[in-house]
């Protein structure tokens, strides 16, 4: 299996989603893209890997579209269909891995 990408900072994500369909869709999701909306810790730029992995920005960190999906009435869905494909070789050996510690 691959290295899992993670964030050292995982109490805020559900408040940068929350965050992400507030605001505007950014040209591009940087550092200073986060420190804009209230992300200011150093350990913040961890969350871009995670929004990458889950497929809502790609390589050069633009916004995909599924991040404008995500930000419809299907957030849910559209961010679990995310995260199993971009997790996709951790569910292969735990199935059930969103319940693992």
């Amino acid at each position: 299996m691959g290295d899992v990408v993670y964030t050292t900072v995982p109490g805020k994500i559900q408040t940068l989603l929350s965050k992400i369909k507030q605001v505007g869709v950014p040209a591009k999701v940087t550092n200073a893209w986060l420190k804009t909306i209230g992300f200011t810790s150093s350990n913040d730029g961890t969350l871009i890997g995670i929004l990458r992995v889950v497929g809502l920005i790609v390589g050069s960190s633009s916004p995909t579209e599924r991040w404008s999906q995500f930000r419809g009435a299907q957030g849910k869905a559209v961010l679990g269909d995310g995260i199993r494909l971009g997790y996709s070789e951790l569910y292969a050996v735990y199935p059930d891995a969103w319940s693992a510690p």
